[in-house]
């Protein structure tokens, strides 16, 4: 399941530093917003350049869910893969292991569950 491809190719990159406060102000508002940070910077300086905007995610909750979800998906995924090294490394436990790839399965599921 990935993301959807673009009728017009985005190549051109902007590189931007943050504090911590002005990166956790962000993720605040783009996750208020139901949005990935990315997608709301984005949204936020084509507003700010007087450019059209498409259409940003609603704010209901099955969009709020779903970018709550994929988060957490990404986040044991990182674990998972954290594990499997440790594993590797002959410093993890199989049980461990083996409730991850559970959690994973948890979050997959709920993912690809029909609406």
């Amino acid at each position: 399941m990935g993301r959807p491809r673009l009728s017009v190719k985005r190549d051109q990159q902007f590189g931007i530093r943050l504090t911590d406060a002005e990166a956790l102000a962000i993720a605040a508002a783009a996750g208020r917003r139901g949005m990935p940070p990315v997608a709301f910077i984005r949204s936020a300086a084509l507003e700010a350049a007087g450019a059209s905007v498409a259409a940003a995610p609603s704010e209901d909750s099955a969009s709020t869910d779903a970018v709550e979800r994929r988060s957490e998906l990404r986040r044991i995924g990182s674990n998972l893969n954290q594990a499997v090294r440790r594993l590797h490394q002959g410093r993890e436990d199989l049980a461990e292991l083996r409730r991850l790839v559970e959690e994973v399965r948890d979050q997959v599921a709920l993912e690809v569950a029909p609406r």
